[in-house]
């Protein structure tokens, strides 16, 4: 996915934000199946780590146990 994109961009109440393909990693890239049976804790964490914004591709299904967000996260 990240290969293939050169921004996201998501439109919010305050206008448009476009994150440049460099700022911005998908869990796939870390090893997230998201088949639904597959434990993507491991991977979707060592997402969240790399202090990046984080992609959950479309149409997959995460199994997770546990979300590690530090104080500084931005979650929306």
């Amino acid at each position: 996915m990240g290969r293939f994109l050169s921004a996201i961009t998501r439109t919010t109440t305050a206008g448009e934000l476009r994150v440049p393909a460099t700022d911005w990693v998908s869990v796939a890239e870390y090893g997230a199946a998201g088949d639904g049976t597959t434990d993507d804790t491991a991977a979707i964490n060592a997402a969240l780590a790399s202090g990046r914004v984080v992609v959950l591709p479309p149409g997959k299904t995460y199994k997770v146990s546990q979300i590690h967000l530090n104080a500084l996260s931005d979650v929306t």
